[in-house]
């Protein structure tokens, strides 16, 4: 199951966790049916957003990234819910996704 993840440029909101919540509840209802889920759950870790406030605070835009991703993280674990099986980022694919 893909789901397409957060662009992680700042604390996420409530709307923002709408969606992990619901998959994640998706997911345990598909597992509890019998049916092994891969959960894949991507974070855009490029965008205008995240190039602009690397560019209000002086560092890089990976550093912003790497930020809030850790951030998501956390609040994803203090609601108690389950870790996805994977979470590719948008920079690890970009050879693949200009090839296309």
């Amino acid at each position: 199951m893909y789901v397409c993840g957060p662009t992680v440029y700042d604390y996420l909101h409530i709307g923002n966790y709408r969606g992990a919540i619901f998959f994640n509840v998706v997911r345990n209802w598909l597992e509890r049916r019998g049916y092994m889920v891969n959960y894949v759950y991507n974070y855009t870790d490029v965008d205008d957003k995240i190039l602009n406030r690397a560019r209000e605070e002086g560092v890089e835009p990976r550093e912003i990234a790497e930020k809030y991703i850790a951030e998501f993280q956390k609040d994803y674990k203090q609601l108690h819910l389950r870790p996805h099986s994977h979470n590719p980022k948008v920079t690890d694919y970009m050879p693949q996704i200009i090839a296309f």
